[in-house]
């Protein structure tokens, strides 16, 4: 037993320490006596229980914020957006006077302000208030809740402010860049050729560890359409990315469907099989139009920027997982869109390391039409393979 003396508390240790869990910011608000909105920024919020629903935080008693709160027995938990810091420290300073001033919010069904901005909001009555120490712990019970926005909440760090990168979805510094950039940089005259031949976008898709990247992009000639954004990121999950894995052997192809976004029954695994040999067969991949590429496309481009939440993550691979009939058809239907042809581009070993692709054919392609296309497609892809990856 140890009969020293305590140090002195030090509350600056004790901020500091506590400093390093990082905590979800929301904006707590309520209508005043006189029915104006009044909002408190505060860093204790948390999910209590789920039978009953309840919820809580803990205010300074001190708050002159908090103070006018009191009276309120209803509150909304409005959960920041990481876009929105100014918002935050609008409402976190004493400076401001009228701190609702160009803020854009909507009343929620009992009139409590809800930001057009949240990522998500909790309403509530006031269950409870419980005292803890300098600060109350008040238990809401939920009453109403919806998150609008799946977009990265705000966070609060060590005295910053910050957003959430889900490691996952984050392209990793360690990726080996060189060798498909290089590639991109002497792909680039044999791609504009391409689309002045053709008439059509021009793209270079590598692949970069369990990712699709777009490498080069050659916009269509005589429009006024911009070229696919380069560094766009895909998950290279199965149906996509079948030209990169058509002439693996039975250990890549099967690295491949183990990373399917959902189970692979014996059909769907025996129809992705088969897809994979029709690849081979042809020697070029095809995707067809989906009503899910605009989603896909949407959640790709937040995927590129960081800016993908888990949830939506979860939803690009379910996009991807049902375009399984839209990729390498036995037929092209006459009524259907190809979004995209690709052809192999192979290293010396005979590897495939990027596709060479042609993008948004006109609906209603002949098969000629078609023909032609793929033999200028694929003519250059061999190009690229027996120049542009040549050591120097």
């Amino acid at each position: 037993m140890s009969d020293a003396t305590p140090a002195p508390w030090d509350d600056k240790h004790f901020r500091r320490v506590m400093g390093h869990y990082p905590t979800g910011v929301v904006l707590v608000t309520a209508l005043d006596q006189q029915g104006e909105p009044i909002g408190m920024v505060v860093g204790s919020f948390t999910s209590v229980s789920l039978e009953p629903p309840l919820v809580a935080y803990m205010p300074m008693k001190n708050s002159g914020t908090y103070a006018r709160m009191q009276h309120a027995d209803r509150l909304v938990f409005n959960v920041i957006s990481a876009d929105d810091t100014d918002l935050c420290r609008r409402f976190a300073s004493r400076a401001v006077t009228d701190k609702w001033a160009g803020v854009a919010w909507h009343p929620s069904r009992n009139g409590l302000p809800i930001l057009d901005g949240a990522v998500a909001w909790i309403e509530g009555r006031i269950d409870r208030v419980i005292d803890a120490g300098d600060h109350d712990l008040v238990f809401v019970s939920v009453e109403d809740l919806d998150a609008p926005h799946d977009t990265m909440p705000l966070l609060f760090f060590q005295g910053g402010y910050g957003r959430f990168s889900p490691r996952s979805l984050v392209m990793r510094p360690g990726q080996d860049l060189f060798a498909p950039l290089r590639l991109a940089e002497r792909a680039r005259p044999y791609m504009e050729a391409l689309g002045e031949e053709t008439g059509f976008e021009v793209g270079l898709m590598g692949q970069i560890d369990h990712e699709l990247v777009l490498l080069a992009s050659a916009a269509a000639p005589d429009t006024d359409t911009l070229p696919q954004l380069l560094g766009n990121r895909l998950p290279f999950v199965p149906p996509s990315g079948q030209l990169f894995v058509a002439w693996r052997d039975q250990a890549g192809v099967d690295d491949w469907l183990a990373r399917a976004p959902t189970p692979l029954d014996d059909a769907l695994r025996q129809s992705l099989t088969d897809s994979l040999a029709r690849v081979r067969d042809r020697g070029y991949s095809v995707l067809l139009e989906s009503a899910h590429h605009p989603a896909i496309d949407r959640d790709a481009a937040a995927l590129s920027q960081d800016r993908l939440t888990p949830a939506g993550h979860r939803r690009l691979l379910g996009a991807i997982a049902a375009l399984a009939d839209r990729y390498e058809p036995a037929t092209i239907p006459a009524d259907e869109r190809i979004r995209v042809i690709s052809a192999p581009v192979r290293d010396g070993a005979g590897r495939v390391v990027a596709a060479l692709q042609l993008r948004s054919l006109p609906l209603g392609i002949t098969d000629a039409a078609l023909a032609t296309l793929v033999d200028k497609l694929k003519f250059t892809a061999q190009r690229l393979g027996e120049k542009a990856i040549a050591p120097e």
